[in-house]
């Protein structure tokens, strides 16, 4: 006797995405893993910068503010108090969602820092 296993997971554009698998066509998994990170530093300012560029390779990013203002971070070019994905505080760390290759751009709300970037590839 076949067990039936569903998968729901939220889908914002139709409600959910339903996976269906079975003990005789079971659902099939691969992990994802990394053995090498490349650690940065970029300059942040009230000024756009690129914290890391688009990288097809990319398995992860994380970013830490170590500056002492607001770092926006944007999952995309442009980066600002009005266009960004995550307000970092200071001394926060933030995981990018798994699967994102593109640019991440930051800009701080008030005076000038770092932000550490490690990059899983």
């Amino acid at each position: 006797m076949a067990t039936n296993v569903t998968l729901v997971t939220p889908d914002p554009m139709n409600g959910a995405d339903k996976l269906v698998g079975s003990s005789s066509a079971p659902l099939q998994t691969q992990a994802v893993t990394s053995s090498t990170g490349v650690t940065t530093r970029p300059a942040t300012s009230t000024t756009v910068a690129t914290l890391k560029a688009a990288n097809t390779a990319r398995k992860g990013l994380t970013v830490y503010n170590e500056g002492t203002a607001l770092l926006y971070v944007n999952l995309g070019p442009g980066a600002s108090a009005t266009n960004y994905t995550y307000a970092m505080p200071a001394n926060a760390y933030y995981e990018v969602p798994y699967g994102y290759t593109g640019i991440v751009t930051g800009m701080l709300a008030t005076g000038s820092g770092s932000a550490q970037i490690t990059e899983l590839v």
